[in-house]
C-alpha cells in the first residue's frame, strides 16, 4: 500500500482531491457545453419560436 496520500506515512490527502479536480473538472465542460448548443438549437425548432436571449448565451460562452 502506498502512502501518498496517508497523512500517517508523509502523504498529503489533499493531493486526491486537487488530481480529481484536476481530471474531471475539463470533463464537465466537454459534456456540459455541447448539451446547452443544442438546447439552444432544438427547442427552437420544436416551438417554432426563436429564443429571446440567444444572442445573450452565444455570448456568454465566448
Amino acid at each position: 500500500v502506498t502512502g501518498f496520500f496517508n497523512p500517517a506515512m508523509g502523504g498529503d490527502p489533499i493531493a486526491y482531491a486537487h488530481l480529481f479536480w484536476f481530471t474531471f473538472h475539463p470533463e464537465v465542460y466537454v459534456l456540459v457545453i455541447p448539451a446547452i448548443g443544442m438546447m439552444y438549437e432544438i427547442i427552437p425548432r420544436f416551438s417554432r419560436r426563436p429564443i429571446f436571449s440567444k444572442g445573450s448565451g452565444i455570448f456568454a460562452f465566448v
